[in-house]
């Protein structure tokens, strides 16, 4: 689960990059576009997240916050 959330992490980054460099251009289309593209994948990623955190909790690694 570590590697898919550090290839996740690699994907929004590059996505992010692709943002930028579309408001610089003054595209507005792939801007909107990239970002919808950046939110999705940002919901993926916390929910992958939380559940490795909760793995990580259930199997005694990791105590529960209270």
């Amino acid at each position: 689960m570590l590697n898919e959330m550090k290839k996740m992490d690699s994907i929004l980054r590059n996505i992010e990059a692709s943002s930028v460099r579309a408001s610089l251009n003054g595209d507005v289309g792939d801007f909107i576009s990239t970002q919808q593209r950046l939110n999705k994948l940002n919901s993926d990623f916390r929910l992958m997240l939380l559940k490795y955190l909760e793995a990580m909790e259930k199997s005694g690694l990791m105590l529960p916050q209270r």
